[in-house]
C-alpha cells in the first residue's frame, strides 16, 4: 500500500513563509477561491521536477517579497529538496530533482496552464513534435541527418578524388607524349656531324667575343636613345614653363597697368561706400520720422471716421478733416519717395561693395598666389635647364662609341666561321631543346607520384556512400516506424476515453492525422465530414489534452507517481468524473485544483478519496 506524500512549500509563489500539505494515495482535490495558493502549489510540484535550465527562467515561481525559496518532498522513505535563490534576471537552483527527466514530466504529467500540450491543443495546433521528441524517433532523426551529413562528405571526398583520376589520366598521357618526342629528339642528335673539339674551343671564344660586343653596342644604342628621349622631355617641358612663366608674367602686369595705385583706389572706393552708409542712415531716420507722424495721422483719421473727432489724440489740438486728410497723402507720398531713395541707393551700394570685394581678392591673388607661383614656375626652370645641360653631356660622352662598336661587330662577323657557327647553334638549340623536355618528362612524374594511387581511395568512398546511404534509409524506415506507433498509441488512448466519455452522437471519431493534427470526424444521419478540432467546447478541448498526456505518461513515464491537473472548472463535471476515474487507475498519486467561490471557502484544502459532484 503507497504510504502518503509530505510537501513542505516556503515562499514559493503566492505562498508565503512555510506551508505543509500531505498528500494520499488515489485522488486529491485541492479546492480553494482565487489567489490562495492553488497554482503556487503546482508552481512548487513543477520546481520538483524541472531541470535547472527550465528553472533559471521562472523568477516567477519565487515569492515577490523573498529571494530565498524552498520545496521539500518526503516520498518513499526519500527526501527530494529544490532551493531556489534569485539573481540578475531570473533564479539559481540547487538540490536533487524528483526525475531526471523534468521536461518529460511537466509534459505529461502536470496539467497546468503553461503546459505545451495543452496550449497546442486549445489552439488547434500540430502536436508533432510535441508527441515524438520524447521517444526514440527524435535518435533516428539524428542518425538519418548524420548518414546524410557523411554521405554528402564522402560525394564530396569522391568526387576530389575522381578530379585527381581525370588529372592522372591526362598527366599519363601527356608523359607519354613528352617521353616519344624526347626519344625523337635524342635520336636527332646523335645522327648530327660533330665539330673538332679545338675547332669548338675556337669557334666559342669568338662567339662569346662577338656576343659581348654585340651586347655592348645594345647597350650604348639603348643608352642614347633613352637620353635622347629625356632630352627632348625636358626641352618640351622647358616651354611649357616659360610659356606658363610669361602668362603669370603678363597677368601681373595686366592688373598692375589697370590699377597703377590699387591702395588708393581702394581707399576711395571705401570713403565712396562710406558716403552712401551715412545717406541711408538719414534717409532711415527720415523715413522713421514720416512713418511715425503718418502712424500719429492715419490714427487721427480712423478717429475722425469712426468716432467724429476733430482733434488731435497727443496734443489736443483741433484739426480739420481736409487738413488731416491733406496731411496724410503727403506724409505718404514722402514715405514712397523714401522708399525708392533708400532701395536706389542700397543697390548702388551693394553694387559697389562687390567691385570693392572682387578688386581686393583680385590684388591679394596676384600679391600671393600668382607671385609664389611665378617663383615656383621660376625654380622649376632653373632644375630642367641644369638637368638638360647634364643630359646634353652624357650624350656627347656616348656618341663616340657608338662608331667604335660597331666597327668592332662588323670585324668579329666577317671572321667568323659561320659553317661552323650554324652547326654548334643548331647542336645547342637542341641540347636545350632536349634538357627541357627532360624537366618537362620529370616534373610530369614528380606529379604522378604525389597523386599516387587513387582507385582505393575511389572504392572506398563509393563503399562509405553506399554504407551512409543505407544508414540513412533504414533510420528512416525506423523512424516512420516509431511516428506510426506513437501516433497509433494516442488514437488508441483518445478513443478508449472517448467511448469512456460519451462524447455526443454527432462525433463520431477524434484522431491524430499523419502530421499529428487533431481531427474530428462529426456524423449527422448517414453522413459523414471532417472537421477541425476549434469546434469543440474549451472544456472538450481540455479533457483530449488530459488524454494525450495520459498516452504520454504510460509511453514515457508508466512508473512516475503523479499526475496533477490545475483548475478543473472548465471541465464537464459527468465526463471530469470519468476521467478522473481512469487517471486514478493509472497514477498512484492524482492532485487536482478546483475553483470555489470566495463566499464558500476562503482557505486553500486538501480533501482525499472524493466522489466528484
Amino acid at each position: 500500500m503507497p504510504e502518503n506524500l509530505s510537501l513542505s512549500v516556503e515562499n514559493i509563489s503566492g505562498l508565503y513563509g512555510t506551508r505543509r500539505f500531505e498528500f494520499k494515495p488515489g485522488l486529491n482535490l485541492v479546492t480553494a477561491p482565487n489567489a490562495a495558493g492553488k497554482s503556487s502549489l503546482i508552481h512548487a510540484l513543477q520546481a520538483l521536477v524541472l531541470d535547472e535550465r527550465d528553472l533559471s527562467t521562472r523568477d516567477y515561481f519565487l515569492h515577490t517579497f523573498e529571494s530565498m525559496g524552498r520545496v521539500e518532498l518526503s516520498m518513499g522513505g526519500h527526501q527530494y529538496v529544490r532551493r531556489l535563490r534569485a539573481r540578475d534576471g531570473g533564479i539559481s537552483v540547487g538540490g536533487e530533482a524528483l526525475h531526471p527527466e523534468g521536461q518529460k514530466v511537466n509534459l505529461f504529467c502536470i496539467a497546468s496552464e503553461d503546459n505545451e500540450l495543452v496550449d497546442r491543443v486549445k489552439t488547434g495546433k500540430a502536436l508533432r513534435s510535441t508527441l515524438l521528441d520524447f521517444s526514440d524517433h527524435k535518435y533516428y532523426e539524428l542518425l538519418g541527418d548524420f548518414s546524410e551529413q557523411q554521405r554528402l562528405r564522402s560525394e564530396s571526398q569522391l568526387k576530389q578524388y575522381r578530379d585527381k583520376q581525370a588529372e592522372l589520366e591526362l598527366l599519363t598521357g601527356q608523359l607519354g607524349r613528352i617521353e616519344a618526342e624526347l626519344e625523337q629528339l635524342e635520336k636527332e642528335r646523335k645522327t648530327m656531324e660533330e665539330v673538332p673539339l679545338e675547332v669548338v674551343v675556337k669557334t666559342e671564344e669568338e662567339r662569346r667575343r662577338l656576343a659581348q660586343a654585340q651586347k655592348e653596342l645594345s647597350e650604348i644604342i639603348g643608352e642614347i636613345t633613352a637620353t635622347e628621349g629625356d632630352i627632348s622631355r625636358i626641352k618640351n617641358r622647358l616651354e611649357d614653363l616659360r610659356n606658363q612663366e610669361l602668362r603669370l608674367q603678363q597677368r601681373v602686369g595686366d592688373f598692375e597697368s589697370q590699377h597703377p595705385d590699387i591702395e588708393d583706389e581702394l581707399a576711395s572706393i571705401d570713403r565712396e561706400l562710406e558716403s552712401y552708409k551715412n545717406q541711408l542712415g538719414q534717409f532711415r531716420s527720415e523715413m522713421d520720422s514720416v512713418q511715425a507722424r503718418l502712424q500719429d495721422t492715419s490714427h487721427n483719421w480712423t478717429r475722425h471716421v469712426k468716432y467724429g473727432v476733430d482733434e488731435c489724440f497727443a496734443c489736443g489740438k483741433p484739426i480739420k478733416a481736409e487738413d488731416l486728410r491733406d496731411r496724410q497723402k503727403k506724409l505718404e507720398q514722402r514715405s514712397a519717395e523714401l522708399g525708392n531713395e533708400i532701395n536706389s541707393l542700397q543697390w548702388r551700394m551693394d553694387g559697389r561693395q562687390k567691385e570693392r570685394n572682387q578688386l581686393q581678392q583680385e590684388w591679394t591673388e596676384v600679391r600671393s598666389q600668382i607671385r609664389a607661383d611665378l617663383n615656383n614656375v621660376r625654380r622649376a626652370i632653373d632644375v630642367q635647364e641644369d638637368t638638360h645641360k647634364k643630359l646634353e653631356a652624357k650624350l656627347d660622352g656616348l656618341l663616340p662609341n657608338r662608331p667604335k662598336l660597331s666597327e668592332l661587330v662588323k670585324q668579329l662577323e666577317a671572321t667568323f666561321d659561320k659553317e661552323t657557327r650554324e652547326k654548334l647553334e643548331k647542336r645547342r638549340q637542341l641540347d636545350e631543346k632536349i634538357a627541357r623536355r627532360d624537366q618537362d618528362r620529370k616534373t610530369k612524374i614528380a606529379s604522378l607520384e604525389q597523386i599516387g594511387d587513387v582507385r582505393t581511395q575511389i572504392l572506398q568512398f563509393q563503399e562509405e556512400i553506399r554504407f551512409y546511404q543505407q544508414l540513412k534509409n533504414l533510420a528512416s524506415e525506423k523512424a516512420e516506424i516509431v511516428r506510426r506507433a506513437v501516433r497509433d498509441m494516442f488514437n488508441e488512448r483518445i478513443t478508449e476515453v472517448y467511448r469512456l466519455l460519451e462524447f455526443d452522437k454527432d462525433f463520431e471519431r477524434i484522431y491524430l492525422d499523419d502530421g499529428f493534427q487533431l481531427k474530428i470526424i462529426r456524423r449527422f444521419g448517414d453522413q459523414r465530414k471532417p472537421d477541425n478540432i476549434n469546434t469543440l467546447s474549451r472544456g472538450e478541448k481540455e479533457t483530449v489534452a488530459l488524454v494525450l498526456m495520459l498516452a504520454g505518461r504510460e509511453a514515457y513515464l508508466p512508473d512516475f507517481p503523479l499526475f496533477v491537473a490545475d483548475e478543473t472548472t472548465f471541465y464537464d463535471s459527468t465526463r471530469f468524473r470519468k476521467i478522473v476515474e481512469y487517471v486514478s487507475k493509472r497514477a498512484p498519486y492524482t492532485i487536482i485544483t478546483n475553483l470555489v467561490a470566495k463566499d464558500k471557502q476562503d482557505t486553500l484544502t486538501i480533501e482525499h478519496q472524493l466522489a466528484l459532484a
